[in-house]
């Protein structure tokens, strides 16, 4: 029997971490204290989801279509290939045709310079942080 794990690529939910421009970003505050006579401690958390790692579901960019809450979970599990695009800016379709991919690939996850602007979470948002072209993403 093939033993599997799970690999979470998250990255940590906390204040101060880069966010997108005019994003309100993270704030967790107190709302119970054990020290202040409360029977347990309890934390606010108010954020806006445009924030950390995050799945953008198709209504963030096209009027009617599926919410990220209509995704089935199952998408997002399973075997991927992970490939290493280090110094590609932009990815574009070209860029990936020429991956070769093998066949029967469900789930592809591109390693870009983008995870070496998060090694320092405080600093600012990063203006210019690796995408996909829209030919790409189709």
């Amino acid at each position: 029997m093939e033993r599997r794990s799970i690999i979470d690529i998250s990255l940590p939910l906390e204040e101060g971490v880069p966010v997108w421009p005019g994003s309100t970003g993270i704030n967790l505050s107190w709302t119970l204290r054990l020290e202040r006579g409360a029977l347990s401690n309890l934390t606010r958390l108010d954020m806006d989801i445009h924030i950390g790692t995050h799945v953008e579901g198709p209504l963030h960019s096209f009027p009617g279509a599926a919410s990220v809450d209509e995704i089935p979970l199952e998408i997002f599990m399973g075997r991927a290939l992970v490939v290493d695009l280090p110094s590609i800016n932009i990815i574009t379709a070209g860029d990936l045709e020429k991956l070769n991919l093998p066949e029967g690939v469900e789930r592809l996850l591109l390693r870009t310079k983008n995870s070496e602007f998060w090694r320092n979470l405080r600093q600012a948002f990063w203006e210019d942080f690796v995408g996909l072209a829209a030919d790409a993403a189709q």
